[in-house]
């Protein structure tokens, strides 16, 4: 460390008798500072524990160097940021924010007392931590600074930071009721702010943090009370305000609040959200424009609903996707999971089509995933698995010996690990098949001999108990 190597050479100048070589070399509060202010910003896992180490040095240099507001307030900066256990990182940093103010008390020292920024720094690592209680810790402070910002003189004034750090805190802190208290503290904001207090304008994160607190809230309306804070934010900001203006985040989240609860149309619910979404687009809104997460949550909802035409409706979602996608907008990009779930949508389907629909996808992902960009789409074992689980909910007489084309390309694939599930499905196509007969009987019992046979070798395709009760079900044995 250069901090260390200046001290060694400064100390053998002194011993050496050469004080005006001594005082150039020797480290200053500037010198100190630096390192705590390299610390903090080289991204390390450890940077807080040596940022701590450096501040320690600076304090055992006597009253030679004595850590300033800067000092305090990096280090503390330090451990807000610490990627390590977030107890202890708080716990490291309050001590700190305590040992500033007991400092400043005992050694009349103002320069040294607590401003915005180091309530601010606390504030933040309160939110970090996520703890139960990290709410109602956030809002006392608070509270302490909006009563010493009325004090004579008093530097501390609450600014949009702080009050946003305490709305975060309520979020993140899961206790019941977090949502309305963050609620309380962005109609606070409002309220402030409205008053000409310039330094306190609720803005985007703001509105975000309390829509995530409800997306997550265990209240029977919370998805509704999302809702109403976006729309909260689309008002304001086309009423003028530039500071608020609903991203994809915001749009996101309702969705998610909304596919959390037990309500019925939950599909509709969340279509009526994405619209909302895409209105905001066509006004001119760009950090609005969905993006893979907002088209999957819309197929995810359609998966779970059961409703008809789930799966061509998935299917017309999927399309644009890819439109979008072809058009530049790369966060659009429909992923393997997007595709399987739509598979899965095809194989609860009751449609007559639902087969081919299913074939043709899987078609579409292995053409895909030839291009450069696009090898993430590569069928994997699910995407098989569930392609043949659409065959034997087909009960086609033709699905059996589907089910076993699929399976011999999957043992021809070197990347895929073959698997009981796998075959249970192929037995199933036999099992599922409308018009039985001798043929699937004998064509069954032999998939069943083979898994027995490998099992002894591959403990990954070993029969199971859906393996031998599919046969029983097919009256196969």
């Amino acid at each position: 460390m250069i901090l260390v190597r200046m001290m060694e050479l400064s100390d053998k100048t002194k011993e050496n008798a050469k004080p005006h070589v001594f005082d150039l070399i020797r480290p200053d509060l500037i010198s100190f500072n630096s390192v705590l202010n390299a610390w903090v910003h080289s991204n390390e896992s450890f940077a807080a524990h040596r940022a701590q180490e450096v501040f320690s040095l600076m304090k055992s240099q006597n009253d030679d160097i004595l850590p300033d507001i800067i000092s305090y307030n990096t280090l503390m900066n330090a451990w807000a940021k610490s990627r390590g256990d977030s107890r202890e990182s708080l716990t490291r940093m309050m001590d700190i924010f305590e040992e500033m103010k007991s400092s400043a008390l005992e050694n009349d020292n103002s320069d040294i007392e607590p401003t915005t920024v180091t309530y601010n720094t606390a504030l933040s690592a309160i939110a970090k931590s996520g703890q139960s209680d990290a709410g109602t810790n956030a809002q006392a402070i608070l509270e302490k600074m909006e009563k010493l910002s009325t004090e004579k003189n008093s530097c501390i004034k609450p600014d949009t930071i702080s009050y946003s750090n305490v709305i975060n805190a309520w979020a993140k802190s899961g206790q019941i009721g977090a949502a309305l208290r963050a609620e309380d503290v962005l109609y606070r904001m409002q309220e402030i702010n409205e008053k000409g207090n310039i330094q306190v304008r609720p803005n985007t994160y703001c509105f975000n943090s309390v829509i995530n607190a409800w997306a997550y809230s265990k209240l029977k309306d919370s998805a509704e009370k999302a809702e109403s804070i976006l729309d909260l934010m689309i008002q304001l900001h086309e009423d003028g305000s530039e500071n608020i203006m609903p991203d994809q985040i915001s749009f996101n989240q309702v969705m998610i609040a909304y596919s959390r609860s037990r309500q019925p149309d939950i599909a509709k619910k969340v279509k009526v959200v994405f619209d909302k979404m895409e209105q905001c687009v066509r006004k001119g809104n760009e950090r609005a424009r969905p993006n893979s997460m907002s088209y999957s949550m819309l197929i995810s909802v359609l998966l779970k609903s059961n409703e008809f035409d789930a799966a061509r409706r998935a299917e017309k979602i999927l399309e644009r996707m890819e439109t979008q996608y072809a058009d530049g907008h790369i966060e659009a990009k429909a992923d393997k999971v997007t595709y399987n779930s739509i598979l899965k949508m095809w194989a609860k389907s009751t449609d007559r089509r639902s087969t081919s629909k299913a074939e043709d996808l899987v078609r579409r992902m292995l053409s895909l995933c030839k291009k450069k960009d696009r090898s993430d789409l590569e069928p994997d074992l699910f995407t098989y698995t569930t392609l043949i689980d659409v065959w034997s909910k087909s009960r086609n007489d033709d699905a059996g010996h589907q089910a076993e084309r699929i399976l011999n390309t999957v043992l021809g694939l070197s990347h895929i690990q073959p698997s009981t599930m796998l075959y249970n499905a192929v037995i199933n196509s036999y099992a599922s098949i409308h018009a039985i007969n001798k043929d699937h009987v004998m064509r069954a019992r032999e998939i069943l001999n083979q898994m027995e046979e490998s099992s002894e070798k591959n403990s990954y395709i070993s029969p199971d108990i859906v393996t031998y009760n599919t046969v029983i079900k097919g009256r196969v044995f």
